[in-house]
């Protein structure tokens, strides 16, 4: 795996983490709907095991992956469907700059 598309992916992820838990504490008070959905977002990707790092191939620690990916999936299917081909498109431009290298 390319460490740029590693990087590039990571600092994304870092991002929309940091977002997301910003989401949850507005104006000086907790945001209940926020925290909800966030909960259930880390549970469904801890319930069922889905590690966005892992699926980009990036790898990732058991359960750190799992509750990164449902803090992203807490942002909704939007926000998600965005962010994986915003992923695939940085991995579809390296394997082009790397097969234009060779």
């Amino acid at each position: 795996m390319d460490k740029v598309f590693i990087l590039l992916i990571l600092a994304a992820v870092v991002e929309a983490v940091w977002e997301s838990a910003k989401m949850v504490w507005e104006a000086g008070k907790l945001n209940v709907d926020k925290l909800g959905v966030l909960i259930l977002g880390v549970a469904a990707c801890l319930a069922y095991r889905v590690d966005f790092l892992e699926m980009a191939g990036v790898g990732s620690v058991p359960y750190f992956g799992q509750v990164l990916s449902g803090i992203l999936i807490s942002r909704g299917a939007n926000f998600v469907h965005d962010f994986i081909g915003g992923a695939e498109n940085l991995r579809v431009r390296g394997v082009k700059d790397s097969e234009a290298g060779a």
